[in-house]
């Protein structure tokens, strides 16, 4: 028999908000992760992949194509490209008539953007890209918010 893992231990079904519920608001975003908070979240599940400067950003693709106003991989732009860009410039909610968040300024945000902005939320953490090192980087960014984890 399996033992349930403590993070993912409830007494009732979980409301993980895959890609920080990317139906309700552009994946991936600060403003999806509020949405999902909202709506009852308890468990995050993201993406993350590094930039040319080795920075950890919250995305799903390796290329910030489908999601933004920008084109290019991910790990070919640096930190300071990738916060230009308008992550919500392809967000629809009505199949493409509208863009309503266009603009508004919502940006794709560092993995520490996230743990600093919900430093209660449980987050399921995806890697999509690595390089020799990430992995330092990353416990370096749970040692940063004062989180404790097993590797």
């Amino acid at each position: 028999m399996h033992k349930v893992k403590p993070y993912l231990y409830s007494l009732h079904p979980l409301n993980i908000a895959h890609r920080g519920g990317m139906g309700l608001a552009p994946e991936n975003t600060i403003f999806a992760f509020e949405k999902a908070v909202s709506h009852g979240s308890e468990v995050f599940e993201l993406d993350v992949h590094a930039t040319r400067d080795r920075e950890i950003v919250v995305i799903h693709d390796d290329t910030v194509d489908r999601t933004t106003n920008g084109s290019g991989r991910v790990k070919d732009l640096w930190l300071a490209q990738v916060k230009q860009l308008d992550a919500a410039y392809h967000y629809t909610a009505d199949d493409g008539r509208g863009f309503p968040l266009r603009g508004k300024g919502l940006r794709i945000p560092t993995l520490k953007e996230v743990f600093q902005a919900f430093p209660d939320c449980r987050i399921n953490i995806e890697i999509k890209q690595m390089y020799p090192g990430f992995e330092q980087k990353l416990r370096a960014s749970f040692r940063n918010v004062l989180w404790k984890i097993r590797f």
